[in-house]
């Protein structure tokens, strides 16, 4: 689950954590008047930079995870659909940069934070914790491909080298397909509500 809430400057939103999902675009995404002047400076907050991309030989490489860099203009789309911020935390409300960048700042913090990409498009992103909880977004012009289940997979692999017990991942009720996918890859629900896989 994305733990944005527990950022200081959103407090005023009293989100939930968020949560793991396979998300839906929209093929259109019109930005509220409010984001304007956010967007028309992304030009000069976008930064280009060379990162070593993590490859895992699935499907003769075509999926790679990238460690993360301030890709906003490419992630905020992602989060300007109500249906989106809907399964991701259960608001009504659609990201703002503001929000954005900080629910970024504080993955790339915590845990190890990898954009997604397959067949050199960014599709989502993916954050393995400390304590073994995942976070992961698969857009949906990209689901049906088991991208998601392929990166668990790798994430599994990662968090076996760092010698992490547990991996967990805390999903919705009503988030039926990310339920299916970590359940596919060996994920249970526990009593607790959480899918966890166990390591040791």
């Amino acid at each position: 689950m994305r733990a944005v809430d527990a950022l200081h400057e959103l407090s005023h939103f009293a989100l939930h954590a968020l949560h793991l999902y396979d998300f839906g675009l929209h093929k259109r995404h019109i930005a509220p008047p409010s984001l304007a002047p956010d967007l028309h400076l992304l030009a000069l907050e976008e930064v280009d930079v060379s990162l070593a991309e993590h490859d895992f030989s699935l499907a003769h490489g075509e999926i790679k995870l990238v460690g993360y860099y301030p890709n906003y203009k490419t992630a905020l789309a992602w989060y300007l659909d109500p249906e989106v911020c809907k399964q991701v935390d259960n608001r009504d409300e659609v990201y703002d940069m503001k929000l954005l960048k900080s629910m970024y700042r504080y993955l790339n913090e915590r845990g190890e934070l990898y954009y997604i990409k397959y067949k050199n498009r960014l599709c989502g992103d993916v954050c393995l914790h400390p304590d073994g909880e995942i976070n992961i977004v698969v857009a949906k012009g990209f689901q049906n491909k088991h991208i998601g289940r392929r990166v668990i997979g790798e994430i599994v692999r990662l968090a076996r080298e760092k010698d992490i017990p547990e991996l967990y991942a805390e999903i919705y009720s009503f988030n039926t397909q990310s339920q299916r996918m970590f359940e596919s890859v060996g994920f249970r629900r526990s009593d607790d509500g959480k899918y966890r896989l166990s390591l040791s």
